[in-house]
């Protein structure tokens, strides 16, 4: 019959077993050949030499025709998205109006000629017909600005009514710029309105496409 003692010894020499096996193992886990992961492979094409030059002209070719028959043409009043728009040769004032998402409901349709054909660097000013109203010369503005056959506004010559559809130019600014023809005389160059004050040279730059002094 086994003492309490024989049988702890017994215990104890198993329990001194266990980690003389987990030293054992992990040298041959470290070294168990295992499967690799299949390669990646890339492929890629590369575009012929001759192919790719035929895209790049063809894309240059088509950025030059666009910018060769596209010119800008300024639209405000009352429309809904008054702005600087682009437009191809052919365009009436219809389609510029489309563009600036039509007339808004108190334009003075009426006093519009819709069918008028457009040209590059002109101006059109839709007034309401309260503006008609309060100020008869506003109808003058519907048509191309006067001034230039190409439409631009004459600084030398142009009324505040004028001066006021030329972007970024407030009835306070057309008034300094007549006060200082009055007072200076003619503007001998368009630079020249930088003289103005409340004109500084961002003003002048979005100014200049729009504006002559012959």
């Amino acid at each position: 019959m086994k003492t309490k003692q024989s049988v702890s010894e017994a215990k104890l020499s198993k329990l001194w077993l266990l980690p003389l096996v987990i030293l054992l193992s992990v040298p041959v886990w470290l070294f168990w050949p295992r499967e690799r992961p299949p390669e990646l492979t890339i492929v890629t094409e590369t575009m012929p030499a001759a192919a790719e030059d035929t895209a790049v002209e063809t894309f240059h070719s088509v950025l030059t025709v666009d910018a060769r028959e596209h010119f800008p043409v300024y639209l405000t009043g009352a429309v809904y998205l008054p702005g600087l728009y682009y437009v191809p040769d052919g365009t009436i004032l219809a389609d510029v109006v489309a563009d600036a998402g039509g007339l808004r409901e108190e334009a003075a349709s009426e006093h519009i000629n819709l069918a008028m054909r457009v040209m590059a660097h002109q101006m059109f000013y839709i007034p309401t017909r309260d503006e008609l109203v309060e100020n008869p010369q506003l109808a003058a503005l519907v048509q191309p600005l006067p001034g230039t056959p190409d439409g631009k506004v004459n600084i030398n010559t142009a009324d505040e009514p004028l001066l006021i559809t030329l972007p970024g130019i407030g009835p306070a600014t057309a008034r300094a710029i007549i006060r200082y023809r009055e007072s200076n005389g003619p503007f001998e160059k368009t630079a020249d309105l930088m003289k103005v004050a409340g004109i500084k040279k961002t003003k002048y730059e979005g100014l200049e496409m729009y504006i002559t002094a012959p």
